[in-house]
């Protein structure tokens, strides 16, 4: 007997790829394959911090305040915003390029990638069969979803989602 494989293969890959974006959209990104954009950002107030525009953070290449270079040592990152110890000045333009996203999947942290896997899963089965969870218990393993426009998205996603509503300079 066995399974068919080409009865399911395209409706396997629907679901991930359609769970792929339904996860982005939950952390307030477009999508999660990489890019790598170059950003300017106009200074209003003096600050140390700056929320990319792009998100979810892989990696930043160079940053330049005003036309020079800054030391990749004094900054940090998390997965949507870059800090700088010295600050970015009121008046100056910082450039910023980076690269977000994942080229594939060896790359995506595990929890996010579980947040697809498991995304994909309830979209297969909820699509197929009503299913409707919104938690699930397994000895002590827990998790619960939310629910974003019908999908549902495990909660694992929270470390990775758009801090701030709206880009701040």
């Amino acid at each position: 007997m066995g399974v068919d494989h080409a009865t399911y293969e395209s409706q396997l890959n629907r679901a991930l790829n359609a769970a792929e974006l339904a996860v982005a959209a939950e952390c307030g990104a477009l999508e999660l394959v990489q890019a790598e954009p170059t950003e300017s950002y106009e200074i209003k107030t003096n600050r140390n911090i700056i929320e990319l525009r792009n998100g979810i953070l892989y990696s930043v290449t160079s940053v330049a305040i005003d036309g020079t270079a800054v030391d990749l040592s004094k900054v940090q990152s998390s997965y949507w915003v870059i800090a700088y110890e010295e600050g970015f000045t009121r008046g100056g333009t910082v450039v910023v390029v980076y690269k977000h996203g994942y080229a594939d999947s060896s790359e995506m942290p595990a929890r996010l990638l579980e947040a697809v896997l498991q995304t994909a899963e309830w979209m297969f089965h909820g699509n197929h069969k009503g299913r409707t969870k919104t938690s699930e218990k397994i000895d002590s393993y827990a998790v619960s979803y939310s629910s974003k426009e019908g999908v549902v998205i495990p909660d694992i996603v929270k470390d990775y989602v758009r801090p701030f509503t709206k880009v701040q300079i």
